[in-house]
């Protein structure tokens, strides 16, 4: 892909979980347990689940967990061959979006100490690190906690 085809960002589906758990795996290093997007798409009513699409193919998403007046991101990935295109950018930029629509006025997350590209795009949204949470990951790496308020 050139970069140059619009990116459209919606509602995550039943038929996008597939390439969004291939994107999940290529991701991480600790991808979500196969069946989480499901639970969260299907049962999970603070979920509000982001899929972000180019020429009709499933390039990222994003999930996030709405909880009275806190949006809480607990993941977001963009398929590597499409990475700084803009897509990560466009799903949180929904997500704050529609959850501010719906009351957010904090919003919060959770980035490996390591993921120099993620810190840098939350930074852009006004994120800024509160604290961190030593071995917060099972491989022993630190998490930094960012938040935003409106």
């Amino acid at each position: 892909m050139n970069g140059a085809e619009p990116i459209t960002i919606r509602r995550m589906r039943t038929d996008d979980l597939e390439a969004i758990e291939a994107i999940d795996r290529e991701s991480f290093p600790l991808p979500w347990p196969p069946g989480s997007y499901r639970y969260e798409l299907d049962f999970n009513p603070r979920a509000r689940c982001w899929t972000a699409e180019t020429c009709g193919r499933v390039i990222g998403a994003l999930v996030g967990w709405l909880i009275v007046d806190e949006y809480q991101v607990a993941t977001l990935a963009v398929h590597p061959d499409e990475r700084r295109r803009g897509a990560g950018k466009a799903l949180l930029e929904k997500a704050i979006e529609a959850a501010k629509e719906e009351g957010a006025a904090r919003f919060t997350l959770e980035v490996r100490a390591s993921n120099s590209a993620a810190k840098a795009l939350y930074e852009t949204f006004r994120f800024r690190i509160v604290g961190i949470s030593p071995r917060r990951y099972a491989d022993g790496e630190d998490a930094l906690l960012m938040e935003r308020r409106n």
